[in-house]
């Protein structure tokens, strides 16, 4: 995993110690850095809290993660795409529908 600056740089910018911010999230010191350092990311709980903390949606906060997530779902939608290619019924035309939005949203978010 590489290091999440990003995350450092939240805290640093609303000048809150590792240990503040492990307090806040209801975890150590520890765990604040390991985050940092990009060791380990957090379980959804504590995305969530750090949302609620910072601000800043979890793939803000973790972006290497998410585009990495991102590529994996993508692939995995295109294998649906091949399977689903050509029929007509109901449920596949809605499925594809879907799998358009996610490649379009995924496609916005590089541009970014």
């Amino acid at each position: 995993m590489s290091k999440n600056s990003y995350l450092r740089q939240l805290r640093a910018r609303w000048m809150l110690s590792q240990e503040e911010l492990a307090s806040l999230l209801n975890i150590t010191q520890g765990r604040v850095s390991r985050y940092e350092q990009g060791e380990e990311y957090p379980p959804l709980s504590i995305s969530l809290a750090l949302q609620v903390v910072f601000g800043k949606q979890p793939r803000l906060c973790f972006a290497g993660l998410y585009g990495q997530l991102e590529d994996e779902v993508i692939a995995r939608a295109a294998a649906l795409e091949r399977d689903i290619r050509g029929k007509a019924d109901p449920g596949s035309v809605r499925k594809r529908h879907l799998l358009e939005s996610m490649i379009a949203r995924a496609g916005n978010d590089q541009q970014v």
